[in-house]
């Protein structure tokens, strides 16, 4: 295990407040969050979860792409 802890849980909600609450909750000091390009048109859209996370980040956040 390399002294990593991870757990699994589902969780709802909104992505970024469910997200963010996460790593609050359970103490955690890195968040690693998956994230792709979009299409120029969809990006207003679907891309606001990436930017609410890093805004609201409290710990270092790894943006895997």
């Amino acid at each position: 295990s390399h002294g990593i802890a991870a757990e699994y849980e589902g969780l709802e909600g909104p992505v970024a407040e469910t997200l963010l609450g996460a790593v609050r909750d359970y103490g955690g000091d890195l968040l690693i969050i998956g994230s792709y390009r979009l299409p120029s048109l969809l990006e207003p859209l679907l891309g606001g979860v990436l930017d609410e996370v890093l805004r609201g980040a409290t710990v270092p956040v790894l943006i895997c792409q």
